[in-house]
Parts: structure tokens; C-alpha cells; sequence
């Protein structure tokens, strides 16, 4: 049995202060631990783990200390935290910049790399080989100015994504819009459970009525179900202006115009300096796809493909609202509403039907057994273990031997003060310690769902479902791991565009007949999902799937060619000309002129997806292939369970993405499954 550390950060009573003092200490402390390691270990070199356990080890209270700070920078932000973060962000970047630009340590890589006295393991060649490009991606072969060059500006970058993401979180919770109680044609077609927060939010404001706000859970509730079309308008244009010159708030302080311009400048020159023409070449370096023309071609066939279906669903969609609503024209917040009643319609189901039959404890149950039978985990909730905010639980992940492998927090509601959608993120990395234990890897859930209605169960739409699979996905990937370097134990060392493939999978379990029998439940009649409601749910599985392909489409592309095509002398207007031409020849769905959409696109401003958000289809077509192995010989076979977890979900970044799949697989990755389940090929 392997001696496991499961040393969780205390978030009871947070010191800010005490937090900055600590990291800043650490800090301090590891540039001089540093020096003395290359000098120490520079002269003498007997294994591998000689060099690279004592690099690991140096980092290790750092990245405890860091990720839990910088989770609750995510879900529990305050103006101290806020200002404590931004100070520390930029000494951590600046720290881990000069560890990679270290030419001693990158030279210790090589010869590691030539030495043929030691005998490498292939995870140990590819740790190498990812430490080294990693090096070069960070400017290690540069002269000294342009590694100062080249390290100002990731540390600008740092303080820009930042300064993007806040803005957003700042724009959407100073927005709220009141309704008076007597107003009821307003609120009209509004899910009760929406209505609920609404009105809890007003009291706390000493109003009688309904404040809404503009987090994601009361945006989609308003946009698919709100009667009144002027309400959605509202809406719409709130959500679609966030951070933005045009914002309704008109808070120039939160308009993210600069920052996106600045962080594109900063991306391109940072390319420039390592000898790329554009950093989408840059950013594609480390990735599984090998070019920039690769991604197009990938994603320019995909949209030629799903063109006509998209203008097929959106034709439909127009007929129906015009000869069951005598509505003539479509607006863009229309689109959500009109679309909703057409579900409904033709598959007699909507997603707040659907919510009945997803109560949150349900799901969990449903899930932790669906994740027992396909690979033998035992999960169960701790207790004992303290977070952030009473809404946080936190569980324990057990093998089918009853060993502990590590844990996941779950934040699943939406609230204040807590960014917008969702995502996985890093508590604890699995390593070995100087002391051989090994420590537990444990990661963060972090959704945005609907909060129960004062003391009744939550309840989760369908899609909600696929979103807490999904992500849970990502922390398997995380917490399974059995690779024992931190640099490429779970989901580092994984190219970008293979990591959402362990994500992306388990969300087909929420449409397979024995996956839902599982996880669902009538909150009221304790009646598993009928028949005839599966039924239905699984033919709207592919409705309007042409619109929603067109519509990842358009972010991928504009993602990818915004990057490549960028030019600095041409300024902020190219953005939206970029965005503008690739809408032209994908989106089938006019926009408004006020659509800022890329001022809110945080995937590529302020998250780790710049030219990289292909890999979400990129990673689905991965993902579809590898599940239609547990379609072929069942969706719990004893085999195929066991061999995804072995060859997918265990590995971390220790093999070559291609070499990983066949390995599962058996062959390279097929397009056509991925063609096929959106019902386009």
C-alpha cells in the first residue's frame, strides 16, 4: 500500500495577510534553495530522480500555498483578496519565469536527456522532453534583454487576464434590474425557482419584489422562458455588453476594450521573440495538432459540414415561431425563448420539466455509482473536511481496494461575489515527497447552478447534469493519476487539446439509458426517468445541433485566426472585423450592433484557451471515437473501463497524446463519430 499524504488547506478564518506573508517568505526562500541545488546537484548526477525530486520538492509548499488562494480569487472574491492576488500573481509569474529561462537548469535537462548511464523509463524521456520545450517556449535560448523582454511580458499578461476576468465578475454583480411585486405580466413565463432568488435578492435590499441579477442561472432562465420579449431585450443586451465600451452599466472603469487589444499585443510579441510569425504558431508548439492550417482545415471542414444544418435548424426555427406565434421576424433574444417552446412542442419536454427529475443528491448517487461500476471507485462524502462556504462539500476518492487516491471540493451554486461558469482547477498535484510518502492529489468542482429554494433539494436541468459529469471528468483526470512527477502527474503535461477528451467522455453517460436509470429520480414520486420522457430526451439530443456546432465554430475559428492574423499597427477594430468575418461565412443567426462578445469571452482573454479553444471539438472528436469502444462491447464493460482508466485517465502528460489514444483505441482517432453524434455526417 503506497503511504498517502492528504494534507488539505484550512480555508476556516482565511489571514490574507498571513497568506501574502507565507507565499512571499516561501518565495524568497526558494531562490536561494534554488542556487544551491544547481550547485549542488550540478556536479554530480547518479539517477534521475537525483535532479529532478529535489526541483519538484522545491516547489511544493509554493503550489499549496498559491492554488487554494488563487481558487478563492475564483469563488470568493473580496476587494483584500482581490488586491492581495494581483500583488502575488505577478511574483509568482515572475518567479516561475526565471526557473524556466534557467540555462544551468535546462542544461541539467539535456544531459539527463544523453546520459545513457542511467537507463530512462519512457516517462521519465518524456518528462525531459516537456521540460525542455517548456523551457524553450519560455525564452531559455535568449539573450539576457530579451529574456527580461520576454518576462515583462508575461508578467503584463498576467495582470491583463486578471484585470479582464475582474471586469466581468465586477460588471455582472453591479447589475441587478427591479421589478415591482404588482409588475406580474413582467415576470410572467419565469421558472419559480428563478423568481425565488429574485425575490430573496430583494429583500435583502428592503424592496418588495423581484431583483434579478445577471449571473448565468437567472440569464438563461429570463432568455428561455420570460413571456415579456421587452424583458429579454433587457437582458440581452446587459449580458451581450458586459465589460464593454457599450456596457449598460456605462462603467468605463470595467470596459475591457484596452485589455483585450493589450493582450493581444503582448501574445504577438512574445511569439516574435521566439522566432514565431504569429502565436497561434506559439501556442500550437506544445498542443497535438501539429500546425495553425491543420486546426483551419479541421475546423473549416467541420463548418462546412454543419453550415446547412445550421441554416436548417435556424429556418425551422423562424417557421415555427412565424405559423405558432404570428411572430414574423426573430430578434436575438428571441432566439432562446422561441426555441424552448419549439422543444417542447416537438418533443413534449423542456429543460425545467426535466429539472423535476434531477435532484441534486440523486445526480451525486447516480454518478459516484456510474464512476464504481466503470472503474471501481468508492467515493464518499467527508464531513469533516471544512471549505470556503457552506455550500462546499468535499469527497473522498477510494480504488476497489479501498485505498485512498485523493479528493474533489464541490461548489456547485451560483452566487455573489463567485465568477461565472464552470471548471476544474488544481488543489493538490500527485508526487512523490523527499520522504517517499506520496501526496494525495485533490481538485476543485466548480459550477454555477440554480441554489435550492430555501430548505427543498436543488434541482438540475439536463444540461446541468452534462456540466457536473464534464467537469468531474476533468478532476478524475486529475485525481486518478498514478504518475508520481508533479510536472506531469493528472492534467499536466497534457497537450490543451486532448485535455477536455476525459471531460468531454463521461458526459455521454447522462444520455445512455442505464446512465440515466442511475441518476434520475422524480423529486416528488422518487420515480426513475419514465420511458417515454427518455425516449423524447435522447431524440432532442442532436435539436438544433447544427446551430450549436456553427456556434463553437465561430469561437474556435475567431479564436485561432484572431491570433494568427493579429497585427499591432491596426489596433482594437480588427477584433471585431476578424469576429465579424468569420460570422459572416459560419453564424446563420444575425447579431446585434451592440454584440461585444469578445469583451466577455474569458476562455481566451482570461483562462489558459488562447488559440486553443478548437480543442473542445478537437478533444470531441476524441471523445465520441473513444466512447463508441463502450457503445461497441457496453457502456460498463468490465474491459473497457478498466482500459480507459489505465491508458487514459492514469497516465497524466507521461506518454505522446496519438501513442496514448491507440493505445486505448487500438487506431488513430476517426472524425466520422464525432459527425455522427451531432447528427450531421
Amino acid at each position: 500500500m503506497v503511504n498517502i499524504i492528504n494534507d488539505l488547506p484550512s480555508f476556516a478564518n482565511v489571514d490574507v495577510k498571513e497568506i501574502e506573508a507565507k507565499i512571499n517568505t516561501v518565495l524568497k526562500n526558494n531562490i536561494l534553495i534554488f542556487k544551491e541545488l544547481k550547485n549542488k546537484i550540478g556536479k554530480r548526477v547518479e539517477s534521475f530522480d537525483d535532479v529532478i525530486r529535489p526541483f519538484e520538492h522545491l516547489n511544493l509548499e509554493l503550489e499549496n500555498l498559491w492554488s487554494p488562494f488563487r481558487h478563492l480569487h475564483g469563488v470568493a472574491d473580496t476587494k483584500e483578496l482581490r488586491e492581495t492576488y494581483e500583488r502575488l500573481e505577478q511574483k509568482i509569474v515572475d518567479y516561475y519565469t526565471k526557473l524556466e529561462q534557467d540555462t544551468e537548469l535546462c542544461n541539467l535537462y539535456k544531459k539527463l536527456q544523453i546520459n545513457d548511464k542511467l537507463y530512462l523509463d519512457s516517462t521519465q524521456e518524456r518528462y525531459l522532453k516537456l521540460k525542455i520545450q517548456g523551457a524553450k517556449l519560455s525564452g531559455v535560448d535568449l539573450e539576457h534583454e530579451q529574456k527580461l523582454q520576454f518576462k515583462k511580458l508575461d508578467e503584463d499578461l498576467a495582470g491583463l487576464g486578471s484585470r479582464f476576468n475582474n471586469n466581468i465578475l465586477d460588471c455582472t454583480d453591479s447589475w441587478g434590474h427591479y421589478i415591482k411585486e404588482t409588475d406580474q405580466d413582467h415576470v410572467k413565463g419565469i421558472p419559480s425557482h428563478t423568481l425565488f432568488q429574485a425575490k430573496d435578492n430583494a429583500e435583502k435590499e428592503g424592496k418588495p419584489g423581484y431583483l434579478f441579477g445577471l449571473d448565468m442561472p437567472t440569464y438563461i432562465s429570463v432568455m428561455g422562458y420570460a413571456d415579456s420579449s421587452e424583458l429579454r431585450k433587457i437582458f440581452h443586451e446587459a449580458f451581450s455588453t458586459r465589460a464593454s465600451n457599450l456596457s449598460v452599466a456605462h462603467d468605463i472603469k470595467h470596459d475591457n476594450t484596452s485589455a483585450l487589444y493589450n493582450i493581444l499585443m503582448n501574445r504577438h510579441e512574445q511569439a516574435k521573440i521566439l522566432g514565431f510569425d504569429n502565436y497561434a504558431e506559439y501556442s500550437l508548439a506544445p498542443k497535438m495538432a501539429n500546425s495553425v492550417d491543420e486546426v483551419k482545415d479541421f475546423l473549416w471542414g467541420l463548418a462546412d459540414k454543419a453550415k446547412n444544418f445550421a441554416i436548417k435548424d435556424y429556418e425551422q426555427l423562424k417557421n415555427y415561431a412565424k405559423n405558432k406565434h404570428g411572430k414574423d421576424s426573430l430578434n436575438a433574444w428571441d432566439i432562446g425563448y422561441y426555441s424552448e417552446k419549439q422543444r417542447k412542442d416537438l418533443f413534449d419536454l423542456t429543460q425545467e420539466e426535466l429539472r423535476k427529475y434531477f435532484p441534486l443528491p440523486k445526480v451525486l448517487d447516480g454518478l459516484y455509482k456510474i464512476l464504481n461500476k466503470l472503474y471501481g471507485l468508492k467515493i464518499k462524502t467527508n464531513v469533516d473536511v471544512k471549505a470556503w462556504h457552506n455550500d462546499v462539500f468535499y469527497i473522498d476518492i477510494y480504488n476497489k481496494y479501498n485505498e485512498l487516491l485523493g479528493g474533489i471540493y464541490l461548489d456547485l451554486f451560483a452566487r455573489k461575489h463567485k465568477r461565472g461558469g464552470a471548471w476544474m482547477d488544481e488543489c493538490r498535484v500527485r508526487m512523490k515527497c523527499t520522504n517517499n510518502k506520496i501526496q494525495a492529489p485533490v481538485a476543485f468542482v466548480t459550477c454555477n447552478f440554480n441554489p435550492p429554494e430555501g430548505d427543498k433539494k436543488a434541482l438540475l436541468t439536463h444540461e446541468d447534469v452534462l456540466t457536473l459529469f464534464h467537469e468531474t471528468g476533468h478532476a478524475l483526470h486529475h485525481v486518478l493519476t498514478k504518475i508520481d512527477y508533479a510536472a506531469i502527474s493528472g492534467i499536466n503535461g497534457v497537450p490543451w487539446d486532448v485535455v477536455e477528451l476525459p471531460s468531454q467522455i463521461h458526459e455521454y453517460w447522462c444520455w445512455e439509458e442505464k446512465g440515466l436509470e442511475m441518476i434520475s429520480e422524480h423529486v416528488d414520486s422518487k420515480e426513475s426517468l419514465p420511458k417515454e420522457i427518455l425516449t423524447q430526451l435522447k431524440r432532442a439530443k442532436n435539436y438544433q445541433s447544427g446551430l450549436f456546432l456553427s456556434r463553437q465554430l465561430e469561437f474556435a475559428l475567431f479564436d485561432i485566426i484572431l491570433h494568427e492574423s493579429f497585427v499591432p499597427d491596426k489596433g482594437d477594430s480588427q477584433i471585431y472585423d476578424v469576429l465579424k468575418q468569420i460570422r459572416d461565412r459560419v453564424s446563420v443567426i444575425p447579431k446585434e450592433d451592440y454584440d461585444r462578445f469578445a469583451h466577455g469571452f474569458s476562455h481566451i482573454f482570461g483562462g489558459g484557451y488562447a488559440a486553443g479553444y478548437y480543442s473542445y471539438l478537437w478533444a470531441d472528436m476524441l471523445a465520441s471515437d473513444a466512447f463508441y469502444k463502450f457503445k461497441e462491447e457496453g457502456i460498463f464493460s468490465p474491459k473497457v473501463g478498466p482500459s480507459f482508466l489505465h491508458n487514459i485517465l492514469e497516465v497524466g502528460g507521461s506518454i505522446e497524446p496519438l501513442n496514448m489514444f491507440e493505445k486505448f483505441r487500438g487506431r488513430e482517432p476517426d472524425i466520422k463519430f464525432l459527425l455522427k453524434e451531432y447528427g450531421v455526417n
